[in-house]
């Protein structure tokens, strides 16, 4: 080829020049434009071959729509040509050949309304503006599929205009999400008619997005950020709930499966209490780990108040509205067991006279005397202090965090002061007094042994005169108020 090449260049260019030489360049030049031609044409007829091999291979049906114009230019679909389909084409539409597909796809191939679905379609990607739906269509076989369509406008030379459809059979999505709409809407009833909240948490960014009617309830965006820091610092988690309720994210970040029920009184946005027990399970990725949680949250308010109700009604005076005598001791047992971080001290109270007043104004007045006794002692103890009534005139004061004996029989002859004034009984009227022992704990004390003291002082301050106190110290010694009596 080497050789013919440079006998030609040498016949054409290096011959003398003679009366030839416009026909030799000539030929030159027509040899030249005739190679550029076929080796162009060789070229598209190698692309044409890759792209229908690439559209034979493709998982997609595929063909086209040629269209026409009519008389003012506008393009039509009346008297559209269907050609080059691919072969996906007919074994997704399940059609034997070209032929019958070609046949179906203007008549039978749409419903009714999916044929007029898919003229619009056509017709609106005809004047260049890319479309795509999701269409129902017939098969060859007599089922019916739907399809993800596909609308481009493509032109092939000066008048050509044809509109491109490629489609992908997604029938198989369709009923699968039809499935899990029918799933979710049956779950999203049962859901709305019961008590039970369904909030998801994601462990990677702590998002937790809750219901709306949830969330509109406890005055809290539907979707929670830095939880459970942002809704505690929302206060809407009663204070003594806020330890268990970090314990809940605490426990699914950690990646600990629900092995027990969280109750966590909540606080709501019109500032009603609201108690939610609270479950989890864990959602694991594909290693395993653990990568987020479905709460689901019961409300219990009303089994908590009756439980609360009861409890009321185990632990108090059915009269005063005092802890009783068992409440007391339980509660006195517990904390004695507990190391001491400050003095303690336990005060027994019994009323004088009270026989008198019964026997002169009634049980009924008898009554009123205990009330007014329980009310002296609610005002004048701190909150922190458990009072109780644990016999019929006689009522108990403990003291977790108590000062100094003189701070104490200061308290107590203030008391004593504020009862000078209380009388029941119309007419004769008899006064409301009391007496008043008590007693600090000791190293190793237990709940008999400081009972037992405070109680001995009691009697001594009984028979002192009455409407008085005694005192025994952590030494032993005894402090008493002589300056009242009677």
């Amino acid at each position: 080829y080497k050789r013919q090449i440079l006998n030609i260049l040498d016949y054409y260019v290096c011959r003398p020049r003679d009366s030839s030489h416009i026909f030799r360049w000539g030929m030159l030049v027509y040899l030249l434009i005739l190679s550029v031609t076929v080796l162009r044409r060789s070229m598209e007829q190698c692309r044409e071959q890759r792209i229908i091999e690439h559209y034979n291979r493709m998982p997609c049906g595929m063909f086209y729509l040629m269209l026409d114009r009519d008389s003012h230019g506008h393009l039509q679909l009346n008297e559209a040509t269907i050609y080059s389909f691919n072969p996906q084409c007919l074994h997704l539409l399940r059609y034997p050949d070209a032929k019958s597909l070609m046949s179906a796809m203007l008549t039978t191939l749409f419903p009714p309304d999916e044929m007029k679905r898919f003229r619009e379609n056509v017709l609106r990607a005809s004047v260049g503006a890319p479309v795509s739906a999701r269409m129902q269509m017939s098969r060859g076989d007599g089922t019916t599929g739907y399809f993800d369509a596909a609308f481009e406008l493509k032109r092939f030379g000066s008048d050509g205009t044809a509109v491109e459809c490629v489609f992908l059979d997604v029938t198989e999505t369709v009923r699968a999400e039809s499935r899990l709409n029918v799933s979710e809407a049956i779950c999203r009833m049962v859901i709305q008619n019961s008590n039970r909240i369904i909030q998801r948490y994601s462990i990677a960014d702590r998002t937790a997005w809750t219901p709306r009617e949830f969330s509109d309830r406890m005055g809290l965006p539907e979707k929670i950020e830095n939880i459970p820091e942002s809704v505690i610092a929302a206060r809407t988690v009663a204070e003594s709930s806020e330890e268990e309720f970090r314990a809940i994210y605490r426990d699914i970040d950690a990646g600990k499966p629900c092995g027990r029920d969280y109750e966590v009184e909540r606080i709501a946005a019109d500032g009603a209490s609201v108690w939610m027990l609270t479950r989890y399970v864990l959602v694991r990725d594909e290693a395993g780990q653990p990568r987020s949680a479905v709460l689901y949250m019961d409300d219990i308010t009303a089994i908590k108040r009756r439980e609360q109700a009861l409890l009321h009604r185990a632990e108090r005076d059915g009269l005063t509205g005092l802890y009783n005598r068992a409440a007391m001791e339980a509660h006195i047992r517990e904390v004695l067991e507990r190391p001491a971080e400050d003095r303690r001290a336990l005060l027994i109270l019994d009323l004088d006279s009270m026989k008198t007043i019964n026997d002169t104004f009634g049980h009924a007045a008898g009554d009123e005397a205990l009330t007014d006794m329980a009310n002296a002692l609610c005002s004048h103890f701190r909150h922190t202090d458990r009072i109780g009534r644990i016999g019929g005139d006689e009522f108990m004061v403990f003291l977790d965090s108590c000062g100094s004996p003189a701070w104490l029989c200061g308290s107590l002859e203030r008391l004593l002061g504020k009862m000078e004034g209380q009388y029941v009984g119309d007419g004769q009227r008899l006064p409301v007094r009391c007496s008043v022992g008590g007693a600090y704990q000791r190293p190793g004390d237990d709940f008999e042994a400081l009972y037992r003291r405070a109680d001995a002082c009691l009697y001594r301050a009984k028979h002192a005169g009455k409407n008085t106190f005694e005192l025994e110290t952590e030494s032993g010694n005894l402090i008493a108020d002589a300056s009242r009596g009677n």
